[in-house]
């Protein structure tokens, strides 16, 4: 057994002693003379040979001496070491994150760590020693170990603290006290958590092996990359993911580089367990601990194969749209710059596609609702094109077509009118059924329209003249066309102050019954507009450039407002009369329609019976359910409804069925050429039948001739409106014509 460093240091000091007290005992008693006079008085002695005895004397002392300075040697080395042992121990407790402290009986701290000092920086002695006693107190050989929780408020960090002491027994009756910050305990906690979750949810697989390359960790990424778990790869060696392409001197190299320098990165191929092979770029590191021994290898890769797939898929979103999955706008400019440069006798058309009332639509039912049609939208314009024209999303529900035609005038409108057939039919969309129109403009290659930005500028001006003029159509640019925009825009600013002031007029239109006699049932309420500068200005005009710009509504407003109050003049004349007034699609749209109406009439002393609210199918498309409800809602109070333009639309039966009409107006598109026309005949006829059936009024417009009204008559009709008996008139002039009426008992001819 190896002595302690404090036996070694009694042994020198003894033997120095030893050694002193000799030569103190030798020089006071004088051995030397004393053993001559012993040798004298015994001569048979004298064989000894004293010298030699004295020479042998000396050969011990130096083997003595010689041992002693071999010991004094080992001595100092094992104090040294010891030393050095007692110096990395203190190194190791100073970097622990618990506070360590040797204590004795008597409560009093040996030796402690650095974080002990820390921990303790702001607690008083005393309490530290109360605390220490009071442990010691609960120590017992049944207890070896006992604990207690301290609270204090710490200045530094302004807030309270918790340490949990625990004290352990020794042996030899010292003891050893440990310390914890619960705050400090939880923050590292949490960092370990994150960590934990950082490296579990990291996008790049992560691997961790023992020395020996075993493998004791792996992440999710590892797994869903690999197809291994955690469970079936724990113990076992990377190899198990080679793939077979790489040679054995690959893997030495790779084994060599990390003995060398504790790194090694590069691209491997890997098989997963279903034995696809990828390529992944893999990086693995050494980890090692404070004396340099090798503890952990980490491995870190991400397949290269998936960031090929991240790379399409980039091109993918800067070359197409992501709802749609046309060209974007930055790839279709490319493409129609490609098609123009092209040599070829063909000539290059454009044509911009806009989807009417698509606002409301999003604003209804919602942005979810809006994107699901934009999708049907563009999977419906995809498979009624040809291969080779080119599709596109410019933006928001703005669609961009690109061909070549042969002969553009015809490929134009074979291509347009198709497109509007086809757009009409309903979208199913999450159990919903929508109807839309569109608007296209039409520009083709040319002088003035020579590059892609032209291009593209000219048929969005070509698609917004079409918008204004009623939608549902299209319009080719031309210089005429661009002229009329410029007319247009001009209106649009001239509209917008008319509305401020209030400028603009209210005429109504007789109409009339001949049932039992001629008599004016009702009339119609519409806008007409008299510029100080332009002069007249046509509804034809100014009311498709109220719709494109949304001023539709708060027009609809002032003419229904100016028409209830006016109508109170004329219902003096007849009571039985009724009003008939326009709601269109926009207004309707407005969630206060219901209640402005209701009151509107109201405050201008109006039953509500009196009142015919005239819709158009328009109504209809966005959202039939939104719709239904409130005419409902304005039905259930009195309002009569009227559906005008009926035929002119695609689904007018369907609505018949799905709402109670009070009153049905055949478009005065039937009525035209009627008198040589058996078909417009046999319709009216139809339509007659069916209303009489279903107990709605039918009154028929447009009625400018004698002979028109004749043919109607013989087709059983008894309500019109027109021009045969009135234009629409200011309220005097429709007073005199009501007066004109009761006193002559028959019709004027107001024309």
């Amino acid at each position: 057994m190896q002595a302690s460093p404090t036996q070694s240091t009694h042994q020198v000091t003894i033997t120095l002693l030893l050694l002193i007290g000799a030569i103190v005992v030798a020089r006071l008693t004088h051995p030397v003379e004393r053993l001559k006079q012993f040798l004298y008085e015994h001569p048979s002695l004298e064989q000894l040979h004293i010298d030699d005895l004295i020479l042998g004397a000396l050969g011990g002392a130096f083997f003595i001496l010689t041992l002693l300075l071999l010991q004094m040697k080992n001595h100092y080395r094992s104090a040294a070491n010891n030393s050095a042992e007692k110096h990395q121990h203190y190194e190791l407790l100073s970097q622990l994150p618990v506070a360590v402290a040797a204590v004795n009986a008597h409560s009093q701290i040996q030796i402690s760590n650095q974080t002990f000092s820390e921990l303790t920086r702001h607690c008083p002695h005393d309490e530290i020693f109360s605390i220490i006693s009071t442990l010691i107190d609960k120590v017992s050989p049944v207890a070896p170990h006992a604990a207690v929780t301290q609270k204090h408020f710490d200045l530094f960090k302004n807030s309270e603290t918790y340490i949990n002491w625990l004290l352990f027994r020794q042996r030899d009756e010292n003891y050893v006290l440990l310390g914890v910050d619960e705050n400090h305990l939880k923050e590292v906690t949490t960092e370990l958590s994150i960590s934990r979750q950082i490296i579990e949810q990291a996008p790049i697989g992560i691997l961790v092996t023992q020395p020996d390359m075993r493998i004791e960790y792996v992440n999710d990424a590892f797994q869903q990359v690999t197809g291994y778990s955690l469970k079936e790869v724990t113990g076992a060696t990377p190899s198990i993911l080679q793939s077979g392409i790489h040679n054995q001197t690959f893997y030495k190299e790779m084994q060599h580089s990390l003995q060398e320098t504790g790194h090694w990165q590069g691209e491997i191929w890997n098989k997963r367990k279903s034995g696809e092979q990828y390529l992944e770029w893999l990086s693995i590191t050494a980890l090692v601990d404070l004396s340099g021994e090798v503890t952990n290898y980490i491995g870190m890769f991400s397949e290269i194969t998936a960031q090929e797939h991240v790379k399409q898929k980039l091109r993918n979103l800067a070359y197409f749209d992501g709802l749609t999955s046309l060209a974007n706008r930055a790839h279709i400019e490319e493409l129609i710059a490609e098609q123009i440069n092209t040599a070829d006798d063909r000539i290059f058309c454009l044509l911009f596609i806009d989807i009417d009332g698509f606002k409301r639509i999003n604003d209804s039912l919602g942005h979810e609702i809006g994107d699901e049609l934009l999708v049907a939208f563009a999977k419906r314009l995809q498979h009624n094109i040809r291969e080779t024209d080119i599709p596109s999303r410019w933006g928001g529900d703005e669609f961009i077509i690109g061909f070549k035609a042969s002969n553009p005038s015809s490929d134009i409108a074979k291509v347009c009118e198709n497109l509007l057939h086809i757009m009409k039919q309903p979208f199913w969309v999450k159990d919903r059924e929508l109807s839309i129109t569109v608007s296209i403009g039409v520009c083709t290659h040319s002088a003035e329209s020579n590059s892609v930005e032209a291009l593209i500028r000219n048929a969005d001006t070509a698609m917004y003249l079409a918008k204004r003029k009623g939608k549902c159509r299209y319009e080719v640019f031309s210089q005429e066309l661009h002229k009329e925009l410029t007319e247009n825009l001009e209106i649009e600013g001239h509209l917008r102050k008319a509305l401020k002031e209030q400028s603009l007029d209210v005429h109504f239109q007789p109409q009339i019954t001949t049932t039992p006699h001629y008599k004016v049932s009702g009339i119609e309420a519409l806008a007409r507009w008299h510029h100080s500068t332009l002069g007249h200005i046509p509804p034809g005009k100014f009311i498709p450039v109220a719709e494109s710009t949304g001023l539709i509504g708060e027009l609809g407003r002032v003419i229904i407002k100016q028409a209830f109050n006016q109508f109170s003049q004329c219902s003096d004349i007849d009571h039985t009369l009724e009003l008939s007034v326009n709601l269109n699609a926009t207004q309707l749209s407005d969630p206060d329609i219901v209640e402005f109406i209701i009151h509107t009439a109201a405050a201008a002393g109006i039953s509500c019976n009196k009142v015919k609210l005239e819709i158009t199918e328009d109504i209809f498309i966005e959202d039939i359910q939104a719709a239904l409800k409130k005419l409902n809602m304005l039905k259930s109070v009195g309002f009569k409804i009227s559906l005008d333009d009926f035929g002119t639309g695609y689904s007018s039966l369907s609505y018949l069925k799905e709402f109670d009409i009070d009153e049905l107006k055949i478009d005065r598109s039937f009525v035209k050429g009627i008198e040589r026309s058996p078909v417009n005949q046999a319709i009216i006829k139809a339509i007659f039948s069916m209303t009489d059936f279903m107990g709605i009024r039918c009154i028929v417009e447009g009625i400018e001739t004698q002979q028109q009204l004749e043919v109607l008559h013989e087709l059983n009709s008894h309500h019109f409106q027109g021009f045969l008996f009135s234009k629409p008139l200011p309220i005097m002039e429709l007073i005199d014509y009501l007066n004109s009426t009761n006193s002559t008992n028959h019709l004027p001819n107001k024309k």
